[in-house]
């Protein structure tokens, strides 16, 4: 945002063109957010792709292997969370939400079509990501050849129940927060203190 924006909905509606551009755009700031899950020894943090936008929804997407640890922690607790960041628009979004993930379903079916063949390998080790290796440069070691990936390949979608936009600027900062009320698609907003 270069622009102050003073209007509650205009900042909402904002947010998500801006989040759908960047699942879009390979090279936009705000393609590669960090995921914060909670896990048995605590909160893990990591950096993943934004592969989509759902508007409607207001919902997020990104890929991983169904044995990390993100797919661990979210089978534990689904509440997660997800930052974007753009440095030179000093503009954060928060997401805050419950995660669904979607493994050998029609809607990872249709992401999995999308992957370039040559990204099938990142899902076919038959190590699990996180697994100790004897150097760097060969985690694909006893990579499974029979096997597509797919089996390995998970789409987390992440539903939004509340965002929190932060616009930091020399002229003052503004921040913005929203809830959605229950399991409806209408939200509550409010400006708050940055």
């Amino acid at each position: 945002m270069n622009e102050r924006v003073l209007n509650l909905d205009q900042l909402f509606q904002h947010t998500w063109q801006l989040l759908s551009r960047a699942s879009l755009q390979k090279k936009h700031t705000m393609r590669t957010p960090v995921l914060g899950t909670a896990g048995t020894n605590g909160p893990n943090l990591r950096t993943v792709v934004l592969r989509k936008v759902d508007q409607q929804v207001k919902s997020v997407f990104f890929f991983t292997d169904r044995r990390s640890e993100k797919v661990k922690d979210i089978r534990t607790s689904a509440t997660t969370a997800v930052t974007f960041y753009d440095p030179k628009k000093q503009f954060q979004i928060t997401l805050k939400g419950n995660a669904r993930l979607h493994a050998q379903d029609e809607l990872a079916q249709s992401f999995w079509e999308r992957v370039p063949s040559f990204a099938h390998k990142d899902y076919s080790s038959v190590l699990a990501p996180g697994t100790p290796i004897e150097a760097p440069g060969r985690p694909m070691e006893g990579q499974d050849s029979s096997d597509s990936g797919y089996v390995n390949f998970v789409v987390i979608e992440l539903v939004a129940n509340s965002i929190d936009c932060l616009q930091l600027s020399r002229e003052g900062h503004v921040r913005a927060k929203y809830t959605r009320k229950g399991k409806t698609n209408e939200w509550e907003s409010v400006w708050v203190v940055p």
